[in-house]
């Protein structure tokens, strides 16, 4: 058996007439108690709604699937376009001092070699972690999909939103 799905279920209705002493149970005194039942009721909606919304958030981990998943949820729940993809890498050159006797060779972007010496304003564009694609045509509140990315993703991650074709 399945004890974990049952142990909040909970009728207050019944639980509010199981209370009540069989002497006492008069169609009025039970509509008063009922009228009590019903904050309690309206209180134990709001539980079990937070509840399902705890469990939800703990099934999100910090993978990059899972962002992706509750990306979509959220904001494309019937076509599910979003994507998270992971961001450009460019390994660092290594530069050497003179005393060391190796060679120190540069390229400019312009001579189009693999090693290539960005300048800091450069590398601005490469310093994110993972990039959340999201289609030109879908409308979506950019703070919300970073609150969203942020909740999920493990700090010091930077991600960057792009909007693709």
């Amino acid at each position: 058996m399945n004890f974990s799905r049952n142990i909040y279920r909970l009728d207050i209705s019944k639980l509010l007439r199981w209370l009540v002493p069989v002497s006492l149970r008069q169609p009025r005194t039970m509509a008063f108690i009922a009228a009590y039942g019903s904050t309690l009721q309206y209180v134990y909606a709001q539980f079990i709604g937070y509840k399902f919304n705890v469990e939800y958030d703990l099934t999100i981990t910090p993978q990059y699937c899972y962002i992706q998943k509750a990306l979509n949820d959220q904001f494309d729940f019937t076509q599910r376009r979003i994507r998270v993809v992971k961001g450009v890498y460019y390994p660092p050159q290594p530069l050497y001092l003179k005393i060391e006797g190796k060679p120190l060779v540069l390229y400019t972007k312009a001579e189009g070699t693999q090693d290539v010496f960005y300048q800091k304003s450069e590398t601005q564009q490469f310093s994110s972690d993972f990039i959340v694609q999201v289609p030109q045509l879908m409308s979506f509140d950019i703070d919300r999909m970073k609150a969203v990315v942020n909740k999920y993703c493990l700090p010091g991650k930077i991600f960057s939103i792009q909007r693709i074709l």
